[in-house]
């Protein structure tokens, strides 16, 4: 098993998003120093189209995977650098570490690997489970419109907000090859994260936000060496 960080240099709402400087460095130095905090691992990969990026990588001692620009502009989907990863690793097992979560935790980080290395899951998706009542296109979901419930015994909904990520090759391959798609294919399971750590950063406006919080968190948001 593998940990990736995925690591773009192109971002349209927050420019070089991953060398943007978080509690004074880079937010790509925060998911890589997390990472080689993980003992339960075979080898950590930073992957991205950007020189720079790779260089910090190989300065952590981590390896690198250079990605080609096709798996890296707008159109490209998380799913085509996963696949890349995949094949030029090739590891049976890939936990993605995304950058733009840098309140994630590292003891949240070694309890989702492990669920994931003992459960049957293929694919393992991170977020916040809501106790909240949730409509779609104004029908409701998890609560009915002739019953009030209080909030705490509504089933709560699982918001996919992607701070972690698990996936085992034969699945993920199998469905790209049958269906085009790998992301979801094969017996999904979910892994809930604390709110705060399931924030991440998109815009400007998300950065100092995280920062702020980082300030006066107590987990174990890096702060320098």
């Amino acid at each position: 098993m593998i940990i990736l960080i995925p690591a773009r240099i192109g971002s349209k709402r927050l420019k070089e998003k991953n060398l943007a400087p978080f509690l004074e460095r880079p937010i790509i130095d925060h998911a890589i120093y997390k990472a080689k905090q993980i003992t339960d691992a075979d080898n950590i990969f930073v992957s991205s189209d950007s020189r720079r990026i790779l260089t910090r990588a190989e300065e952590f001692g981590v390896m690198a995977i250079e990605r080609a620009a096709a798996l890296a502009d707008d159109n490209a989907t998380s799913e085509d650098y996963i696949a890349d990863a995949f094949q030029k690793t090739g590891a049976e097992k890939i936990v993605q570490l995304h950058t733009i979560a840098p309140l994630l935790k590292v003891s949240t980080i070694n309890s989702f690997i492990d669920r994931f290395k003992r459960g049957v899951a293929d694919v393992l998706l991170s977020g916040i489970e809501d106790r909240i009542e949730v409509m779609i296109d104004g029908r409701p979901v998890n609560f009915d419109f002739n019953k009030k419930t209080n909030s705490q015994l509504l089933t709560p909904t699982q918001r996919i907000t992607w701070p972690l990520t698990g996936w085992r090759r034969e699945a993920f391959m199998e469905g790209r090859e049958r269906h085009g798609c790998g992301t979801y294919y094969g017996k999904c399971d979910f892994f809930a994260v604390g709110e705060l750590e399931a924030k991440v950063i998109k815009t400007a406006e998300d950065l100092q936000l995280c920062e702020a919080m980082a300030k006066s968190y107590t987990g174990d948001v890096w702060n320098g060496y």
